[in-house]
């Protein structure tokens, strides 16, 4: 088998985190992590040295019963700078309304005239600094796009769905 240690690296980063917040640096043995990923030992050792190698992860506390891994202060800082830009609305808010644009632009390109919007959020464009929207953060991303794609006209004669996907965009 082989793993994906690029789209693993940011959650393993988070789950220490998540584990260390009493001891930032300490260290945290991370087999199950790997286990939850079905990853084998030997490919949760890479995958820790492929965080090791992007400065967020260190491995001196691993010992000769698993890996484990400690923040850098590299790692660390990245983690509280994604925290922050998670906590941003505003931030959240533009990530919602270009996941959904750039979905429904797959959907009328693949033909799908009425899509299901809530549809988005099982698409990896429904992530944002690696948490899923919510259907909340979709339903304001449909409504701020609604009204900026559709004029006054098109309300009556057009779903928000079928204008958001056929009328273009206006700046």
């Amino acid at each position: 088998m082989s793993a994906d240690f690029s789209a693993l690296h940011e959650p393993l980063v988070e789950w220490v985190y998540d584990r260390t917040r009493a001891d930032p640096l300490g260290g945290v043995p991370i087999t199950e992590f790997g286990q939850s990923h079905s990853l084998t030992e030997n490919q949760t050792y890479q995958l820790l040295q492929f965080c090791k190698g992007q400065r967020l992860l260190d491995d001196r506390h691993t010992t000769h019963d698993g890996p484990e891994a400690n923040l850098t202060p590299r790692g660390l800082e990245w983690m509280e700078e994604r925290r922050r830009r998670r906590a941003d609305p505003a931030a959240r808010a533009a990530a919602a309304r270009k996941g959904l644009l750039v979905w429904l632009w797959h959907r009328k390109h693949d033909d799908i005239l009425l899509p299901a919007v809530a549809d988005v959020l099982h698409d990896p464009l429904s992530l944002f600094e690696g948490e899923r929207l919510t259907d909340r953060d979709i339903d304001r991303a449909s409504a701020y796009l609604s009204a900026r794609v559709c004029p006054a006209d098109h309300w009556r004669s057009q779903s928000r769905i079928a204008a958001a996907v056929t009328v273009p965009w206006k700046t």
